[in-house]
């Protein structure tokens, strides 16, 4: 599959608009590996572990905290798919 990545000054809402995906999702916690570290000007970083998986669908989103490292955008079904999704990106407090 993809990368986890987390963010910590925003949240993201993703939401499909057609086709279908997985995205991964673990709460932050020590057993995940930083693997590219955490860039201020990108708001990212990326890590390894494991997470579990859920299948959005048009009319569902995912509502991505900081606490919550996510994997989007892999592909769901066993087969590629055209996809199209928004990303909207919450600066927290």
């Amino acid at each position: 599959p993809g990368k986890i990545e987390a963010h910590r000054r925003y949240a993201d809402v993703q939401a499909l608009l057609l086709g279908r995906e997985l995205c991964g999702w673990t709460s932050w916690n020590d057993t995940l590996r930083v693997t590219t570290p955490y860039d201020a000007t990108k708001d990212i970083m990326f890590c390894e572990g494991a997470c579990d998986f859920v299948t959005l669908r048009p009319g569902l989103f995912a509502l991505l905290l900081p606490q919550d490292a996510h994997m989007p955008c892999c592909q769901a079904g066993g087969r590629p798919c055209a996809v199209r999704k928004a990303v909207i990106k919450i600066r927290l407090p």
